[in-house]
């Protein structure tokens, strides 16, 4: 929203009697002069105690600050924050429209200037120079593109934010104040408040005053349908008085918010409810409809306020978890990458991101490896990962080991400084599936005696005892050294002195049988050892103790033979 402050006014727009917020510098064309003016004291309403729903509250404190520094509050009274503390005179504070800049007007080296900096006083940067300003009040265009201000001739002026295409409008007056459309803005000239296009074409005066009465310090409703200003009167024995009225933006439908002849400088909260203004010396804040007056706690010394900003739009920041392989073997190892990406607007500071493990598996953190910052590693993960710009990213790369066979979740947490305006998105979980089947080896063999053929014949057999299913297994039987098996089983195959067979399932719970056979006529008098072993299996087998099995025949002729 457009904010408006404690003015510095050219003669030729004074009127010829000033009250209030009217008395300001008034000199010879070419010269300014300072008039402090210090309302009168007022027995104020309540202590402000409601929630505050908007961003901060900006304040200029020229009484334990004689040379003028800027402030922030939050709607609530807290969190007063010194912004400037320097020996110039900082006036007028004015956030734009996404609270990520502070403009301001500074008076040093006989000059007053636009300055722009952060919300936490780092970045000033003088936008303005040469001869200046004649008026500390100066508003931002709702892209945050362009500042208007009050040049020292006069004139209402626009700049761009980084300082280049300085231009006049063409109209003379102060108190300039940009609508919220961007289409017009609203400024004081002689009695009256005025609205311009921002190229200077179609000047049209909203209100007419004259004589005694004063419109000055104009500032629009969020929604750019009404706008309110400070009406300054004398009266009859040269006193004045000072109260905030809002009208329609065409000029119509007047109404009077205070009446109590000390209140001034309206600052609109950006959701439209409310509005802050001074009353006296002290910053307060009422109903958009002026009921519910309060004056704001904890601000002693604070004279006035210039800007109600926006709450911060923050840093939308995202976590996302991915693991490197899912199933994994029991007694491998994976990796979890938590990625934080920084969706903006606003950067974020304070970054950090967690990793907890839960589920039916246990694993064990083997490291925790970040792209930037560090991290600590105990039976969680927390990493401080520093700063993020908007749509920047870091990882954390997380090395696990599982224990047991099940189920790992790993979530990932992330929070920051900023406030966070999608929370949904600040958690991500990912399951991985921890696996093991446990293949029991068997081998058996029995003797076929017969005139014509005899052999020996064998059953290898594989049990998977679980408690996952096995998707691939490969089994080899050892025979005596040149020997080459028969009549195989599909899935078998035999080259001197092995059998190999292969599988491509066996269920938990399920068997899985190959047999084989030695023509006894080709084996030596003597026994004849054949032993089977479990080669590879996935998944991982967690019990090595019944991988292979033994089976002995004896030979005791070309056509006799027995086996144990």
């Amino acid at each position: 929203m457009l904010r408006h402050v404690f003015l510095w006014h050219h003669v030729a727009f004074a009127p010829a009697r000033q009250s209030g917020w009217l008395r300001r510098w008034t000199a010879p064309a070419a010269a300014l002069v300072l008039v402090a003016t210090v309302l009168a004291g007022l027995a104020g309403p309540a202590q402000a105690a409601w929630p505050g729903d908007n961003g901060k509250i900006y304040f200029v404190d020229q009484s334990t600050e004689p040379d003028g520094e800027i402030y922030s509050i939050n709607p609530d009274g807290t969190g007063l924050t010194k912004i400037t503390d320097n020996t110039a005179y900082d006036n007028y504070p004015t956030a734009n429209a996404d609270a990520t800049k502070i403009a301001f007007t500074r008076f040093a080296s006989g000059a007053l200037q636009v300055w722009t900096m952060n919300p936490d006083g780092t970045g000033e940067t003088q936008i303005t120079t040469g001869a200046g300003l004649i008026d500390f009040s100066i508003t931002w265009s709702p892209d945050g593109a362009k500042i208007a201000y009050t040049s020292l001739g006069g004139s209402i002026s626009t700049i761009n934010a980084d300082g280049t295409g300085n231009v006049s409008l063409g109209v003379f007056g102060d108190s300039p104040a940009w609508s919220p459309d961007g289409t017009k803005i609203a400024y004081r000239a002689g009695n009256n408040i005025f609205t311009v296009n921002p190229d200077g074409t179609g000047a049209t005066q909203v209100t007419s005053y004259s004589g005694a009465q004063s419109a000055i310090l104009p500032d629009w409703s969020p929604d750019g349908s009404k706008i309110t200003y400070t009406l300054s009167a004398i009266d009859e024995l040269g006193g004045g008085s000072d109260n905030i009225y809002v009208m329609n933006a065409n000029g119509t439908g007047h109404t009077a918010l205070t009446n109590d002849g000390v209140s001034a400088l309206s600052q609109w909260s950006p959701d439209g409810t409310k509005i802050a203004y001074t009353t006296g010396a002290d910053p307060a804040v009422m109903n958009a409809n002026g009921t519910g007056k309060t004056i704001l706690a904890g601000i002693s010394g604070f004279q006035y306020a210039t800007d109600w900003a926006p709450a911060p739009s923050g840093a939308d920041l995202a976590v996302q978890v991915a693991d490197s392989a899912d199933p994994v073997n029991l007694g491998s190892t994976f990796t979890d990458t938590v990625t934080v990406t920084n969706n903006g607007p606003a950067g974020a500071t304070g970054v950090t991101a967690t990793l907890a493990l839960s589920g039916s598996a246990s694993a064990g953190i083997v490291s925790a490896t970040p792209s930037q910052g560090s991290c600590t590693v105990t039976t969680t993960v927390s990493c401080s990962l520093g700063s993020l710009a908007s749509s920047a990213s870091a990882t954390v790369t997380v090395t696990l080991s599982p224990t047991t066979t099940g189920t790992v979740t790993a979530t990932a947490g992330v929070d920051a400084t900023e406030a966070d305006p999608t929370q949904a998105n600040d958690s991500d979980a990912e399951n991985t599936t921890i696996v093991a089947a446990d293949l029991d080896i068997d081998l058996t063999a029995q003797p076929h005696l017969g005139i014509l053929v005899p052999y020996l014949s064998y059953r290898l057999t594989a049990r998977n005892d679980g408690p996952d299913a096995v998707t691939s297994a490969t089994l080899t039987a050892t025979l005596p050294a040149g020997k080459t098996a028969t009549n195989l089983s599909a899935g078998c195959t035999s080259t001197p002195g092995r059998v190999t067979c292969t599988s491509t399932g066996i269920a938990d719970g399920a068997t899985a049988t190959y047999t084989f056979r030695l023509p006894i006529g080709l084996l030596k008098i003597g026994p004849v050892p054949v032993t089977a072993t479990r080669t590879t299996s996935t998944p991982a087998d967690p019990n090595p103790a019944n991988d292979s099995a033994s089976a002995t025949c004896t030979v005791i002729s070309v056509v006799l033979a027995t086996c144990s």
